[in-house]
């Protein structure tokens, strides 16, 4: 609003009119420049489900899955038998008296990694 002294009823009107037809044409602007955002979101949208489509494919998926239940198999025997030979460690030391010492025999170790 130009003036807030002594409002004119003709300029008043005017500013208006102008203001609505600029509002107007801004709206139309900014609704142009979020459609043309949104098809090349959309279009980016669909790039990536065809991306997640080609990685869907259900042999793939049963293979990964095989492969992945067979690494945990193996990886849950190791930590087995890592944990088996350090009870059998700690049960040697504690018949030795050995509770609390840091110094083990070696050849001890060196039976250990031999089996």
């Amino acid at each position: 609003m130009p003036t807030y002294d002594d409002p004119n009823p003709e300029l008043l009107k005017e500013w208006a009119a102008y203001n609505e037809a600029s509002s107007a044409r801004m709206m139309k602007i900014l609704i142009k420049y979020a459609q043309i955002d949104r098809e090349k979101v959309i279009e980016k949208i669909e790039n990536i489900v065809k991306e997640v489509d080609a990685f869907s494919d259900k042999k793939l998926v049963e293979s990964l899955n095989t492969a992945m239940e067979e690494r945990l198999a193996k990886t849950e025997e190791e930590i087995i038998q890592k944990k088996s030979r350090k009870f059998n460690r700690d049960a040697i030391d504690y018949e030795t008296g050995q509770i609390y010492t840091f110094a083990r025999k070696f050849d001890y170790w060196r039976q250990e990694k031999g089996k």
